[in-house]
């Protein structure tokens, strides 16, 4: 309902001419956007806010060129005097191997330059991301009540288990996340599928939830994806070894698959401190992208880029809402009776 009134309002709104004025106020800010994983199967029912079907991804280009849009490397933001009108940076997250292999046949054949922040734990383990399968295994099952005795491993719950238990559910992820091994947690998945009664193909348990391995990394730095920062363990400390360190072992790893400077860097989950920004500069990074809503005006800080975050969940009236800039006029009106002030979604 919410939804269904918002969009309406959006409507009304272009169609009384604000998305054309606020399109031509803000001509010249850069909008950098921001995108996940591709759908293999139904990925985008699992978690629509992280993954996008081809057809909508094909969708929003043909929009972003009916406007005008130019769209432009990333580090044109701080290295170009003169940016063109509508200016947008394509970039995509975590290093997905569905990012290559649906995403950037796309791009090629629109000649459109992006950005892929690698983040390169699970890019050296090459197993499915552990939390993100596990729940995915848990959404796909029909029977969600299992045994212990299922298990070869050794499981926090004996006996009976019912995984539509948050509290159950997440008892063994934090578990196996905390306390076990990778080669422990691929196989707690494997031995999941099985008790689940979840069939997945080979092709899906390999581009679904995995990070691109090496081969793929180089083959997407020859087609011109730009490779970039995303840490290493996708976390950021809020201290200075720490966060300098996260930085520094991703950077070594990528420096085997990009000639480009790694200096542009991806914030794990949005999550950051504006007390890291020294230590970040310490580390040699030049730009830092977040999740907070908006555009890139002439004053926004380098290392606290906002995004528009797009995803199977935004319909195309709020993408071309946040695309011209009526997201950051409407947040603007609503950030004098807001506590969150302007960084939460008008659109």
């Amino acid at each position: 309902m919410y939804k269904s009134l918002k969009i309406f309002t959006l409507h009304l709104l272009k169609y009384s001419g604000i998305f054309a004025f606020a399109k031509f106020y803000y001509r010249n800010s850069p909008r950098i956007i921001c995108y996940h994983g591709f759908n293999i199967l139904d990925e985008a029912e699992f978690i629509p806010g992280t993954f996008i079907k081809a057809e909508t991804f094909k969708e929003r280009l043909k929009l972003l060129e009916k406007l005008g849009s130019e769209f432009i490397p990333l580090e044109d933001i701080i290295k170009s005097h003169k940016l063109p009108k509508l200016p947008v940076v394509l970039t995509f997250d975590d290093g997905f191997v569905s990012t290559l292999t649906e995403g950037l046949p796309i791009l090629e054949e629109a000649n459109i330059p992006a950005t892929l922040y690698v983040t390169t734990y699970y890019h050296l383990k090459q197993n499915p991301i552990f939390r993100l399968h596990f729940n995915y295994l848990t959404w796909k099952a029909n029977d969600l009540k299992i045994t212990s005795e299922l298990f070869s491993l050794k499981l926090p719950i004996e006996g009976e288990i019912d995984l539509s238990s948050y509290k159950e559910k997440w008892k063994i992820i934090k578990e196996f996340e905390k306390n076990r091994s990778e080669t422990e947690r691929h196989q707690l998945l494997n031995e999941l599928e099985v008790a689940l009664k979840v069939s997945l193909s080979d092709e899906q348990r390999k581009k679904s939830f995995t990070i691109a391995n090496a081969e793929e990394l180089k083959d997407a730095q020859k087609r011109k994806l730009d490779l970039q920062l995303h840490t290493h363990r996708h976390v950021l400390p809020v201290n200075r070894e720490g966060c300098k360190s996260e930085v520094f072992e991703n950077r070594e790893i990528l420096k085997e698959f990009t000639s480009e400077d790694l200096v542009h860097f991806c914030y794990p989950s949005g999550i950051y401190d504006r007390d890291q920004f020294p230590w970040l500069d310490e580390a040699g990074v030049l730009t830092a992208t977040t999740l907070v809503p908006g555009l890139v005006k002439k004053d926004t800080h380098p290392l606290e880029l906002p995004r528009i975050l797009d995803n199977e969940q935004l319909s195309l009236i709020q993408f071309e809402a946040e695309v011209c800039g009526v997201g950051d006029f409407l947040r603007s009106l609503k950030a004098p009776f807001s506590k969150t002030g302007p960084n939460t979604s008008a659109t």
